[in-house]
C-alpha cells in the first residue's frame, strides 16, 4: 500500500510541489497481525471463562449428590435399609462421575502438553469388548436402549499389542457418548479386519450431528462452548482424548451422521499380533491370595487420616497385622522396630519428607522389602519417577480395592521377595 502525499518546498518556485511517496505494506500488516492477535487472545479467553464455568458446574453436580445423601444418612435416626443402599449407591455413582470428569481434564492437559507415553502390552480386544458391554449394559437397559456388541477374530487371533488402558478409554469415551445422545433404538459396536489395521465402530440412533459441526466435533474448545446451557452431562473432552490417543497408537478417527438419523464413530488402530495369556486377574474371592495376604504384615504410611482409615478397613482382615504412620521418620522407626514387614504402602506426598525421599532410607533398613508408592499427586512422570527411585509398584488414589489386592499379590508372588 502506498501514500501520497504533495509538499510545498520553500526552494522551490510558485508553480512546483515535492511528491513524496510512503509504502506502509509492511506497517499495515503488522497492524493487521496485531488485530487478529488481540482477537484470538480475546476469544481464547472468553472460552476459557467457558471452559471454568462448565467444569465448576461438571464437578459441583456429583457432590451435590455426594454431600446431599451423605447428609441425609447422618441426620435421619430411621433410614430403612432399602433406602440407605440406594443413597449410598447414589453417592458411589456421583463419586464415580467426578472422578471421570478429573481424569478427562488430566488427559487433556497432558495430552496439549505432549505429555502422554504409550504403553504397549497383550490385549485380547475380544475380552475388552465384552467387558464394555456388561459395563454399559445396565446404562442402557435404564433408558431401554439395546445395546449390541459384535468381534470378527477368534480369541487366538484377538490378543494383540496395543495400549490397553487407551484402546478401552477411546472405546469407552465413543459407547458412552452414543448411548447418552441416543433416546431409542440402540447401540452397536464391534470392528473388523482391514488390512494392517483393525477398524472398530461405534453406531447408533441417537439424534445425529449436523453436517456443518461434525468438523469440530474433536475440537476440544468447540465441545466445551456446545455444552454451555445444554442439559448433557460430562466435560465434553471425550472426543477430543479419543482423537489424541487413536493418533498416538497409529491409527485414524472419523465420523459419519445425519441430523435425526444417528451417529457412526469409526477408528483405527494397527493390527499387530500377540501371543501368550493375559496377566492372571483378579479374583475377590480368590482363595490363595488371600492365604498369601493372610501371612503378611502390612504399613500404611500415610498423613491423611481417611485414607489411613480405608486402607486400615480393607486390610485388617486379610492380613496378619496392619501398622500405620503419619511421617517418613515414624516409617523408618517403625521399620526398624519390626523387621517382620513384608509390605510397605508410601503416600508420595507426605509432610517433611515425602515419600520419594524416604524409600531410601528404608532401603537401607531393611533392602528386601516390597513398597508400593500411592497418591493423589498426578503431575507428569511421577510414576516412573517413583519405580525410577526403586519403588516396586505404584497406585493412583482413589484407591480401588480390588486393584489394591491385585497389585499386592502380584508383587508378593513375585520371585524378588521372600515372604516371612
Amino acid at each position: 500500500m502506498l501514500i501520497v502525499k504533495a509538499i510545498r518546498d520553500e526552494d522551490l518556485t510558485v508553480n512546483q510541489w515535492r511528491m513524496v511517496l510512503t509504502d506502509i505494506t509492511r506497517r499495515k500488516k503488522y497492524e493487521e497481525e496485531l488485530i487478529k492477535a488481540r482477537e484470538k487472545a480475546k476469544e481464547n479467553e472468553n472460552l476459557k471463562s467457558i471452559f471454568l464455568a462448565n467444569m465448576s458446574h461438571e464437578i459441583r453436580t456429583p457432590l451435590n449428590g455426594i454431600l446431599g445423601f451423605t447428609e441425609l444418612l447422618e441426620n435421619e435416626p430411621e433410614i430403612p435399609q432399602k433406602k440407605q443402599q440406594k443413597y449410598l449407591k447414589m453417592i458411589r455413582q456421583s463419586g464415580i462421575h467426578m472422578l471421570h470428569i478429573i481424569n478427562e481434564l488430566i488427559d487433556i492437559s497432558k495430552a496439549e502438553a505432549g505429555q502422554v507415553n504409550i504403553h504397549l502390552t497383550k490385549t485380547d480386544i475380544n475380552k475388552q469388548l465384552e467387558y464394555l458391554y456388561e459395563f454399559f449394559k445396565p446404562e442402557a437397559e435404564s433408558k431401554n436402549i439395546s445395546l449390541i456388541y459384535k468381534t470378527a477374530l477368534q480369541t487366538k487371533e484377538a490378543i494383540i499389542k496395543t495400549d490397553t488402558e487407551k484402546f478401552y478409554r477411546i472405546l469407552a469415551n465413543l459407547i458412552k457418548n452414543a448411548i447418552k445422545f441416543t433416546k431409542t433404538g440402540s447401540v452397536e459396536f464391534g470392528y473388523q479386519v482391514a488390512g494392517s489395521f483393525l477398524e472398530f465402530y461405534v453406531k447408533d440412533t441417537g439424534v445425529g450431528i449436523a453436517k456443518t459441526k461434525q468438523k469440530t466435533v474433536f475440537n476440544r474448545y468447540v465441545q466445551t462452548r456446545a455444552k454451555v446451557n445444554k442439559s448433557s452431562t460430562g466435560a465434553g473432552l471425550g472426543l477430543p482424548i479419543s482423537k489424541t490417543y487413536v493418533e498416538l497408537l497409529g491409527g485414524e478417527i472419523w465420523m459419519e451422521s445425519k441430523r435425526g438419523e444417528g451417529s457412526q464413530f469409526y477408528f483405527t488402530i494397527p493390527y499387530h499380533k500377540s501371543t501368550g495369556s493375559e496377566e492372571t486377574s483378579l479374583n475377590g474371592n480368590d482363595a490363595k491370595l488371600y492365604n498369601i495376604i493372610k501371612n503378611t504384615t502390612i504399613l500404611i504410611v500415610d498423613d491423611d487420616q481417611t485414607s489411613l482409615m480405608y486402607l486400615n478397613e480393607i486390610l485388617k482382615n486379610k492380613c496378619h497385622q496392619v501398622l500405620w504412620a503419619k511421617t517418613g521418620e515414624k516409617a523408618c522407626e517403625l521399620v526398624q522396630q519390626n523387621q517382620k514387614i513384608d509390605l510397605i504402602l508410601i503416600d508420595i506426598k507426605l509432610p517433611k519428607i515425602d515419600g520419594l525421599s524416604i524409600i531410601q532410607k528404608i532401603r537401607e533398613i531393611k533392602k528386601d522389602m516390597i513398597i508400593i508408592a500411592e497418591t493423589a499427586y498426578m503431575n507428569n512422570g511421577i510414576r516412573e519417577k517413583a519405580l525410577n527411585l526403586g519403588f516396586d509398584d505404584f497406585i493412583s488414589k482413589p484407591i480401588n480395592r480390588k486393584e489394591l489386592f491385585k497389585m499386592i499379590n502380584n508383587n508378593l508372588r513375585s520371585n524378588k521377595y521372600s515372604v516371612q
